[in-house]
């Protein structure tokens, strides 16, 4: 699939999960609803893998790699999510997370000096900022002080989880760590960690009998989690953690357009300005310039690129293992 059709299709899922993580607020505690969701997702793609003839077992070291990625993307950062959606709009937090690209940026310059591309910094910013126009009457209207604030901060908090996350799973794979072993061991540490967060806050493992959360439950494992994330980590190793990480502003959008079907949601009047400004950002982080489309890496009867995922510490090459076999 090229890498196009894989961008879209992350965004499509990506955003359909918004709705589906709404309908797991209610009886089940959050940490035990990510412990399920996590730890049977990195079970599923483990099992597909081996099914497949992929290498699963891991060396101590990479499984402590795994422990790490599955602490800051696939745990913490999301119950944090939860936590602050019991006191904002789906609305104020997918603007939140619409930051994710820029956070990554920001966080690969300051720790190991990468520089992004002018381009992708630019769409970035522009893709931010259509989203926040999109948005902007409920973020105008949200109040600076009480637990609407403290839920904003959570927020930020969780998307730099998120962004670190990201780039310590494009190291991962750098290395040479085999891809579905790499997202399906993180998971199921994800699901371990959330585990210990429900037995350290005293919450039980409980379980809603309903369609909807079952249901929802079952599409945040298969296809939100499982499935999604496999594809976006493809994305990482073919265009880098930044350029990947800008999917999350416009799956927001995405969740908007279920909400007009699902909850009969009136598009504000910036929309019109806002959503033109967010596909124009997209369209510059993903150009390539003027190489064809039939050229592009990943093309059916086109070889993937030579070029490996940039590893955000630039270690020499005489440092790092020889790639795997995934």
């Amino acid at each position: 699939m090229t890498t196009v059709l894989l961008y879209a299709a992350t965004v499509l899922v990506w955003g359909s999960t918004w709705i589906m993580m709404k309908f797991q607020l209610g009886q089940v505690a959050p940490a035990a609803s990510l412990t399920y969701r996590y730890f049977l997702a990195g079970v599923l793609v483990l099992a597909l893998a081996r099914l497949a003839g992929k290498r699963i077992r891991l060396t101590g070291r990479e499984h402590l790699r795994c422990m790490g990625q599955g602490a800051l993307m696939f745990s913490v950062n999301y119950w944090l999510t939860y936590l602050a959606a019991a006191h904002l709009t789906t609305g104020i937090v997918s603007v939140f997370f619409a930051g994710v690209s820029g956070m990554t940026m920001l966080i690969g310059l300051v720790l190991w000096r990468r520089i992004p591309q002018t381009r992708a910094a630019v769409g970035a910013s522009l893709g931010i900022a259509g989203t926040m126009l999109v948005f902007w009457p409920e973020v105008a209207g949200l109040p600076l002080d009480g637990p609407e604030f403290q839920s904003g901060l959570l927020l930020v908090l969780s998307v730099f989880l998120f962004a670190c996350g990201g780039l310590i799973g494009a190291r991962n794979l750098a290395l040479g760590m085999p891809r579905y072993a790499t997202i399906g061991w993180a998971m199921v540490y994800g699901g371990l960690w959330m585990a210990c967060v429900t037995l350290l806050r005293g919450e039980s493992f409980g379980f809603e009998l309903s369609l909807t959360y079952i249901g929802s439950l079952i599409w945040l494992i298969v296809m939100g989690s499982g499935v999604v994330f496999v594809m976006y980590f493809i994305i990482v190793e073919r265009i880098g953690p930044e350029r990947a990480a800008y999917s999350t502003v416009l799956f927001p959008l995405v969740a908007l357009v279920v909400s007009t079907f699902a909850e009969d949601y009136r598009w504000p009047a910036l929309a019109l300005i806002g959503v033109p400004l967010a596909l124009a950002g997209n369209a510059l982080v993903l150009w390539r310039g003027r190489a064809s489309p039939a050229a592009e890496p990943g093309a059916p009867g086109q070889p993937e690129p030579v070029e490996r995922a940039v590893d955000p510490v630039e270690m020499p090459e005489s440092k790092i293992r020889p790639p795997r076999n995934p």
